[in-house]
C-alpha cells in the first residue's frame, strides 16, 4: 500500500484507537486484535517455520524422518490456507454499520 493510498483511521495508524473506541464492546476489539494478528504475523511465522522443516527434509539422510518433516512442513502450509479460510470467513461476516 502507498503512503498517498493509506487509510488513516486504521489502528496501525492510530494504535490507541485500538483499545479506546467508545463505541464498540471489548469483543469487537478482541476480535480486530485477532484479525491482525491472524493477517499478519501468525502466517509469516508458520511460512517460515514450514520451510525450515523442509530445509531440514532435504538435508536428512533417513528416509523415514525426511517424510515425517515433508508432512510436517506440507501440514504448516495447510494451516496457513486454513486461517486464510478463517480470516476471510469472518471478514464476510462483519457487522457493517447502515448509512
Amino acid at each position: 500500500m502507498r503512503a498517498v493510498d493509506a487509510d488513516l483511521d486504521t489502528p496501525l495508524a492510530f494504535p490507541k484507537s485500538i483499545w479506546w473506541r467508545e463505541k464498540e464492546g471489548r469483543e469487537e476489539r478482541v476480535r480486530r486484535l485477532i484479525l491482525k494478528f491472524m493477517e499478519h504475523g501468525l502466517l509469516w511465522a508458520i511460512l517460515v517455520w514450514a520451510g525450515a522443516v523442509a530445509l531440514m527434509a532435504i538435508n536428512t539422510p533417513d528416509p523415514f524422518w525426511r517424510w515425517t518433516f515433508l508432512g510436517l512442513s506440507a501440514t504448516g502450509v495447510v494451516i496457513v490456507v486454513v486461517i486464510n479460510w478463517a480470516r476471510k470467513k469472518l471478514l464476510s461476516t462483519e457487522v457493517r454499520p447502515e448509512k
